[in-house]
Order: C-alpha cells, then structure tokens, then sequence
C-alpha cells in the first residue's frame, strides 16, 4: 500500500503542525501572563510546560524551535513589564541561563521519548519472540528399549520425534550415524572380513 505512505507522512505534518500552534498559543498566554503580573513574580518555568510537551509529543527541532519561541516572549514579558536591569549584562544573564535551561529539558525530553519509543520496541520484540518459541518442561516419560514417549493424558505412546515436533518448532530429518551404518550395512562399510574373490 505505498499509496498510504504520503497520506501518513501528511497526517503526521499536520499533527505536528497542530501541536506547534497549540504550544505557540500556549507559550504566549503564559508570557502575557508574565508580563500582567510584572516582573516581581517570575514565570520563567511555566514556560517548561510547552517545552516538554512539544518534546514529548514531536521531534527533538520542534522542541528546539519552541524553547527560542518561549525565550523571546519571556524576554518581551519582562522587558514590557518593565524590569530595569541596573547593567545590561544583568538581561543577558538571565537571558543566557533561561536559554541554555529551555533547550535542555527540550533535549532531556526528547531523549527520554526517545529512549522510550526504543525500549517499547524492543520489548514488543521480545513479546513476539517469546509468544513463538514453545518450551518442553518437566519429565518425559519414555520408554528405555523402544524410545516411544508416554503420553499421559491420552495413555499412548508415540515416537520422541512425533512428540518433540508437536511441542517445539523442531523438526526432524533422519540419517544413519556411522555406528549404526557398520551395524546394519557391514559389506558397505567395511566392518566383516569376507574374502576378497580373485579372478
């Protein structure tokens, strides 16, 4: 079904396009917030909120581009609000530490998303590999001349590669081993010391 290809790789920009909206909304309620409120009460980690969730829910550059969208609407909040810094190295302190801040839960997020969505995967493959591989366990009633195993609830025996195929993915092929060859077939093998005829 290649058809179904754009049509998911579509659906998935339009989440994500739906998501950035929702979390540019978001992060600009919270700055206007921050700026009503003025700067004596500080927001900054509302801001997270957007952040992780854009992280969580996209990948790692959308998170990256809502951590410099949260940095410039907390920048204008405070600077509209009227936060007069005594030096201009004061804003680009703080600046500078909300930055580095924002971008770090965006990647901390996404890795551990990340990290998630692998070990979900593994873990459902490991699922089917368990769900396909079928175990003998306990005793196994056999017989010690005809090697015919027991079968207990319906009280029959039947042969062990019958019994090893029904409960395992095993399956057999038969040979003869070198032993039983010079057993059963001596003249081919050379195991008697019959006379050599001469012409």
């Amino acid at each position: 079904m290649s058809w179904w290809n754009p049509v998911i790789k579509k659906n998935s920009l339009l989440t994500n396009a739906f998501i950035m909206i929702c979390s540019v909304v978001l992060t600009c309620i919270i700055g206007f917030i921050d700026y009503i409120t003025g700067y004596y009460l500080n927001f900054f980690v509302f801001y997270y909120i957007a952040i992780v969730f854009v992280a969580w829910k996209t990948r790692i550059y959308y998170s990256f581009a809502i951590a410099q969208i949260s940095i410039i609407v907390w920048l204008l909040a405070d600077v509209l609000a009227g936060n007069e810094y005594s030096h201009v190295l004061y804003l680009i302190w703080n600046t500078f530490i909300r930055f580095i801040s924002f971008f770090l839960i965006a990647y901390i997020v996404s890795m551990i998303r990340e990290y998630y969505i692998k070990e979900k995967r593994v873990s459902e493959e490991l699922r089917n590999a368990l769900r396909q591989v079928k175990t003998l366990q306990g005793l196994l009633p056999i017989c010690a001349n005809c090697k015919k195993v027991r079968i207990e609830e319906e009280g029959y025996r039947e042969q062990v590669e019958e019994y090893i195929s029904k409960h395992s993915d095993i399956r057999f092929t038969h040979g003869i081993c070198e032993d039983c060859a010079k057993k059963l077939y001596p003249v081919i093998f050379g195991e008697t010391d019959l006379p050599v005829l001469e012409e």
